[in-house]
């Protein structure tokens, strides 16, 4: 299963609308995504072939939160979640919880670059709870570079013992391209 639990918002752009409160405010952004991901074993061997990702993420300034929609298929595969995270843009942190068809994860980061709102450089660490990969956490870098989203994830199991790495290579798309990918998924 792909995780992208690293949180951002994007910085302003075509797919973005002022929020009507009143007075000047942060803009809700919308950023559409589609990659690759690719699993290394701890000697950096690739395991597998890449999987095929879409993602989009939604920012609400106005709540302080971000919605991620993952499509991620693999081996003709297509598995799906949604990731709500609330944000504490004074901190600037935010922390997330979902559910899975395996546990739970919980977690939570940092934002490291960018101005609020437009944050372009994170990190976080996320605890899986229950299930069969209990205990196992994750600590990812990603980076918003232009119109390139790279995520560096290393997986250790329960007791802190490396079990291997993703890097995550995603391009901004527009929203119709986004649709149509993700209708034919």
């Amino acid at each position: 299963m792909l995780l992208l639990l690293a949180c951002t918002a994007p910085p302003a752009g075509p797919d973005t609308a002022e929020l009507d409160t009143g007075g000047e405010s942060p803009a809700l952004s919308v950023l559409y995504l589609s990659g690759e991901s690719q699993y290394y074993d701890v000697d950096g061997v690739p395991v597998g072939r890449a999987s095929k990702q879409l993602l989009r993420r939604t920012v609400d300034p106005a709540s302080a939160t971000l919605e991620e929609r993952v499509l991620e298929k693999s081996a003709g595969a297509v598995e799906e979640f949604t990731i709500t995270a609330e944000i504490d843009p004074a901190g600037p942190t935010w922390t997330f919880g979902f559910d899975t068809g395996d546990g739970r994860i919980e977690g939570n980061g940092t934002f490291d670059e960018g101005e609020t709102w437009e944050w372009t450089a994170w990190h976080s660490t996320s605890t899986l709870v229950g299930g069969s990969s209990d205990g196992w956490t994750i600590l990812s870098e990603d980076r918003l570079d232009g119109d390139t989203f790279t995520a560096h994830k290393a997986f250790s199991d329960a007791t802190g013992a490396a079990q291997g790495t993703t890097e995550e290579i995603l391009a901004v798309i527009d929203q119709e391209t986004w649709d149509v990918a993700a209708a034919e998924w």
